[in-house]
């Protein structure tokens, strides 16, 4: 028998809703890519589970509505500007690995995403909280998490070992009044973090507060952890050894930067290193640690562009890669691959005496954390990243760079402003090398046209040419920045291109006789051989609703793509070309269907407080 005293969780109100999905547009690893939809209306919560089995049953909130054995009675909810976060059209997407994603939701003219996972290799779920501002001005806003337990806090416990949160505190573990209750572990920010919120137990809730300033323009993250436990002891081992940089790696460093709350320093994407305050800190191939101070003054190594000797004054530390490659990691976020054969990293202990230690002998070492060489470094800006390890900073402007890149369809001049950036292809069965990502969305794949890539480097001003094959990814921004009413051609190989057709219009030769086809009357043309050997058949969806379907009077079809890239598509390898939506004016076009019903609320979830539950 279930005997429930139920209390309802009031909603807060949502405003300027969007329809839900994954955004479009491209900020790499910022938002997951789907892999299949999640309905919250054919099941009110979705089930995830972590390393210990433990149980994450997500509403369309992005809230826990229970987790395991009654752990939560509806547990982080988000609020912003004081309304509650709530997905549109009760739907979400999940990737290949599981991982949850909600939104877009508006508020304050911010654009509210919520990204859940639960971890498969340890006993924690976490939340991302992406806030975009697309606005020209800074947003200040109230943002609050809270989580609702099964019973009034009786316990609890900080990272300092104070009962209630503190100022220098980053996570609390609390447990409930009664001996069912099942205690719950909150990590809300990291000892680095300059944004730090305030947290408050009141009865059965706790409360997460932040005041934060959203820059004009940017996009910026709110991350939390959490973790369910019948043993508190062992709540308190996770929390005392809790991995912030483990659970972060899935993230790039673009994204990393972007979380206010949790720093994980050290860490340049793809090299850890391991910093202490106090100490120079020196880990051995065999597992020995030492720490002292390191003397050297410089280094020199071999790398790919030549010798070079790098000054000690500009490095955090040195990661050894496989095959006796090194790597060391600047202050500017740099990272140098090369040998040091014969060199020997000088180490002064702290109980007096020198070591000399050759190179080849250490796994990593690393400077102390100060104000000239903080732990967390700034963003290093467009680079390019080598298959030998190297990440180097690169020149961009007016004349610095020239790219021509060979495409199924021609050669293209690339202009550096307009790139996000060139990457590997990884596709599965991928024909191409590389895939060039355009701000504005557009991708296109092929390779360099030339052996060798032409690059200005930031360091020494050097020109340096790489050969093509050694390019894992030349960077050049962040952040998208969509076109409005692009037109958008999509080939047979994938590329996707966005921009506008150059084409006046188009003749169609149809089974009954010819049709001219307006730029600006036809909503998408699609291109499809009917046999092998036979011309491309090319049906027309008018805005009106007509069909037409024929062959069009052009083997070419013009396109501008971007400010300054005019191509010259073959039909042959067009999958289709569509125009972003438009009113038609013509007198024929039929009216709208009229509205469908808002589809009815799932209402609020429950709260259960003080359930007493026989069992059997």
């Amino acid at each position: 028998m279930i005997q429930l005293a139920v209390v309802a969780v009031s909603i807060g109100s949502v405003l300027d809703s969007a329809p839900g999905g994954p955004p479009t547009g491209k900020r790499p690893g910022l938002h997951i890519k789907q892999a299949r939809e999640v309905n919250f209306q054919s099941s009110s919560y979705h089930v995830m589970t972590d390393s210990a089995n433990t149980r994450w049953d997500i509403q369309y909130y992005g809230s826990v509505y229970r987790g395991t054995s009654y752990s939560y009675s509806g547990g982080m909810y988000l609020q912003v500007g004081g309304s509650q976060f709530q997905t549109p059209n009760y739907r979400g997407w999940v990737n290949k690995e599981g991982e949850l994603e909600l939104g877009p939701w508006k508020r304050n003219n911010l654009t509210v995403y919520r990204r859940i996972k639960a971890y498969k290799d340890h006993p924690f779920a976490r939340w991302l909280d992406i806030l975009e501002n697309p606005t020209g001005s800074a947003i200040n806003v109230q943002v609050a998490i809270y989580i609702n337990v099964r019973y009034s806090v009786s316990q609890s416990k900080t990272s300092s070992g104070q009962r209630n949160f503190g100022a220098k505190d980053w996570a609390i573990w609390t447990k409930g009044s009664s001996s069912r209750s099942t205690p719950t572990l909150h990590v809300v920010t990291s000892p680095e973090a300059k944004v730090r919120p305030t947290v408050s137990i009141s009865s059965s809730q706790i409360y997460v507060r932040y005041n934060i300033t959203v820059p004009a323009g940017k996009t910026v993250v709110l991350c939390h952890f959490e973790a369910q436990n019948r043993d508190t002891t062992k709540l308190e081992n996770m929390m005392k050894k809790f991995p912030t940089k483990e659970l972060l790696k899935d993230l790039p460093g673009s994204v990393r930067r972007m979380i206010l709350n949790v720093k994980a320093g050290g860490w340049i994407d793809g090299v850890d290193l391991d910093r202490r305050e106090k100490s120079d800190r020196v880990l051995l191939a065999n597992g020995d640690l030492m720490l002292g101070t390191v003397g050297n003054k410089s280094f020199k190594i071999s790398t790919l562009l030549g010798e070079m000797e790098l000054p000690a004054a500009e490095l955090l530390g040195m990661v050894a890669g496989e095959k006796g490659q090194l790597r060391f990691v600047m202050t500017n976020g740099q990272i140098i691959g090369g040998r040091g054969k014969g060199t020997k990293l000088d180490l002064a202990l702290p109980s007096g005496g020198k070591l000399n230690i050759p190179i080849e002998k250490i796994k990593q070492w690393s400077f102390r954390v100060s104000k000239e060489k903080p732990d967390d470094v700034a963003e290093l800006g467009p680079y390019v990243a080598l298959d030998t390890g190297d990440m180097l900073a690169i020149k961009t402007g007016a004349g610095a760079m020239k790219l021509r890149f060979q495409a199924d369809y021609g050669v293209i001049e690339l202009d550096p402003a307009e790139l996000l950036e060139i990457g590997r292809d990884q596709r599965k069965g991928a024909k191409t090398a590389y895939i060039v990502s355009f701000l504005n969305g557009s991708q296109i794949s092929g390779n360099f046209e030339s052996e060798k890539v032409a690059l200005q480097l930031q360091l020494a001003n050097r020109r340096v040419d790489v050969p093509r094959d050694k390019v894992q990814l030349i960077f050049f921004a962040d952040e998208d920045k969509p076109v409005p009413n692009a037109c958008e051609l999509v080939l047979n190989n994938t590329d996707k291109l966005l921009g506008l057709p150059t084409d006046k219009g188009y003749r169609l030769t149809t089974d009954f006789g010819e049709a001219e086809i307006a730029f600006d009357k036809f909503r998408k043309i699609t291109f499809k051989k009917s046999k092998p050997g036979k011309p491309i058949v090319a049906t027309v969806e008018m805005l009106n609703g007509t069909i037409l379907r024929g062959r069009l009077d052009k083997k070419k079809l013009g396109f501008k793509l971007g400010d300054k890239i005019e191509l010259s598509i073959p039909t042959g390898i067009v999958t289709s070309l569509t125009r972003p939506e438009a009113i038609d004016k013509s007198d024929d076009k039929p009216k709208p269907p009229p509205g469908v019903p808002p589809i009815p609320p799932i209402g609020p979830p429950i709260r259960v407080l003080n359930a007493q539950i026989d069992r059997d």
